[in-house]
C-alpha cells in the first residue's frame, strides 16, 4: 500500500546540501495538517502492515499549477507573480515519473519505508520559470513581484509558507531501489510539458 504524503512533512530544508528522509524541521504549509497523518502511517509500517511512504516534491505538468502560474500567463503576455524577496529551492519531478515511482514502490520499495520522489535536479524556481520562457519563445516577461504580506491576503498564509520554504531533497533512496527517471531533470522534462500544453492551445 502506498501512502502519499508531502515534502512539507519535513519543512525547509534549506539551499545548501540536499536533504533525505532523515531530516525533519517545523512542518512547513501544509505540513502540519499531513503530519499526525503521516506519523501514523510509520508506526503502522513499524508494525508489519504493508504501508510505504512517499514524498513527492514538486509534481509538474501540463496542467495545475504549472498552467495556473507560469503556462497561461506566459502565453497571454500577462505578468508572472512572484514573491519579494524569496527564491526558494526547488525540487521537481516531471508527473509521468512521480505515477512511475508509484507503481516501482509497490513492488520495490520496503514495508514500512519512506521516499522521496524527486528528479536528479534541484535549483532556485527561478531558474525553473526561465527555462519555461525560453521554451515558449517569451522575450522579456513581465515578473510581478509582491511582498509576503499581500501573498498572504490573496492566497492565505497555509500557500504563502509553502511557497517561502525551500523544498530541496534527494532522491538516492528512491534511485538506490533501481528506479531509473524518464525526466532525469527539468531541461529534460520540461519541453515534453511545454509542447504538451501548447498543442492544446491551438
Amino acid at each position: 500500500m502506498i501512502y502519499v504524503g508531502g515534502t512539507s512533512y519535513f519543512g525547509d530544508a534549506g539551499n545548501g546540501v540536499s536533504q533525505d528522509e532523515h531530516y525533519r524541521s517545523e512542518p512547513k504549509g501544509w505540513g502540519p495538517y499531513i503530519a499526525g497523518s503521516i506519523d501514523l502511517a510509520k508506526q503502522y509500517g513499524e508494525q508489519g502492515y504493508p504501508v510505504t511512504i512517499v514524498y513527492p516534491t514538486q509534481i509538474y505538468g501540463p496542467t495545475s499549477w504549472m498552467e495556473q502560474l507560469y503556462l497561461r500567463p506566459l502565453y497571454e503576455k500577462k505578468p508572472v507573480t512572484g514573491l519579494k524577496g524569496y527564491d526558494a529551492y526547488f525540487s521537481p519531478i516531471h508527473i509521468e515519473d512521480c505515477s512511475r515511482a508509484c507503481l516501482h514502490l509497490i513492488e520495490h520499495g520496503k514495508v514500512g519505508g519512506n521516499y522521496i520522489l524527486s528528479d536528479n535536479l534541484q535549483l532556485p524556481s527561478s531558474e525553473f520559470r526561465q527555462e519555461i520562457e525560453r521554451l515558449m519563445d517569451v522575450q522579456d516577461a513581465k515578473i510581478r513581484l509582491v511582498p509576503r504580506f499581500l501573498c498572504q491576503l490573496a492566497l492565505g498564509p497555509v500557500l504563502t509558507e509553502y511557497a517561502t520554504a525551500n523544498t530541496n531533497f534527494s532522491n538516492k533512496k528512491l534511485l538506490d531501489t533501481g528506479f531509473q527517471l524518464k525526466y532525469p531533470d527539468y531541461k529534460q522534462g520540461l519541453p515534453n510539458v511545454v509542447q504538451t500544453w501548447l498543442a492544446k492551445q491551438s
